[in-house]
């Protein structure tokens, strides 16, 4: 068996799972922030944009964490809530493409 896991390492990769998930959502999304989001996502290639959403993790859960009770009672639930408004008003300013080749 593998190596186990600590509360933190399983507290990020489901922060992780949960912004692969609304990252994918915001993709299908018929709105301005879907279609950047997916021209994002095409600019960099599937692969490295599911790294780079990976990635936001920490950030993600650090945000969740400075959160008092009360806040967290209002925001419902941190898969289905928090974490998509999260996402939407970090992506842009997280991931950004590579520069186009000269």
């Amino acid at each position: 068996m593998g190596q186990k896991l600590t509360e933190q390492d399983i507290d990020l990769l489901e922060a992780a799972a949960c912004l692969w998930e609304a990252a994918c959502k915001l993709i299908a999304e018929d709105s301005d922030l879907g279609r950047a989001t997916k021209t994002l996502s095409e600019a960099v290639g599937t692969a490295q944009f599911r790294l780079d959403i990976a990635m936001l993790a920490p950030d993600c859960h650090s945000a969740w964490e400075a959160m008092s009770a009360e806040e967290r009672a209002t925001s419902d639930c941190f898969d289905w809530d928090f974490v998509p408004q999260w996402l939407a008003a970090h992506i842009e300013q997280k991931i950004t493409p590579p520069p186009l080749a000269a």
